[in-house]
């Protein structure tokens, strides 16, 4: 039972990672729109090569960490174990997420500071993540079990 409740319990934390980094698309934290707006030296900050590979990774690794909670959540879905995937899904998601949000805020400058912009809610929110149900170490502990068929699998 506590293993059930445990892998339950890594979906319910990458249902909230989820949420948080679906968020940074819907709610424009991958500052796609500012950057079009905000100028620097006669051009939107978009057209300056250093902030749109900034933007592209962002989105790859929102994208990434998606794709990984689906697969994770599909296997408990279907009944199968999927405490190595959810330890991986979460690892990478609760990484990137914090990631991202780093990244965001360095775009929005001064203005991650206003709470006029959602950036700077996830900036203090975004820490949690990387710690709730499990640090990262903790996900790699569980990974490492479970690829090495290790006694004490979670």
């Amino acid at each position: 039972m506590a293993r059930l409740t445990r892998t339950a319990g890594l979906t319910d934390v990458q249902q909230e990672i989820l949420s948080t980094v679906r968020s940074f698309v819907d709610k424009e934290i991958i500052p796609h729109a500012y950057a079009q707006q905000r100028s620097t030296f006669g051009k939107p900050i978009a057209q300056h090569q250093a902030i749109a590979f900034k933007l592209a990774e962002m989105a790859t690794k929102v994208e990434a960490a998606h794709l990984m909670m689906v697969n994770a959540a599909r296997l408990k879905d279907s009944g199968a174990r999927n405490d190595v995937e959810a330890g991986m899904a979460k690892l990478i998601a609760s990484e990137y997420c914090a990631e991202v949000t780093q990244e965001a805020f360095r775009i929005h400058g001064g203005y991650g500071y206003s709470k006029e912009y959602e950036i700077e809610r996830l900036m203090r929110e975004a820490p949690f993540l990387l710690i709730g149900e499990g640090t990262s170490e903790i996900q790699k502990t569980i990974i490492s079990r479970g690829l090495l068929g290790s006694p004490g699998r979670a």
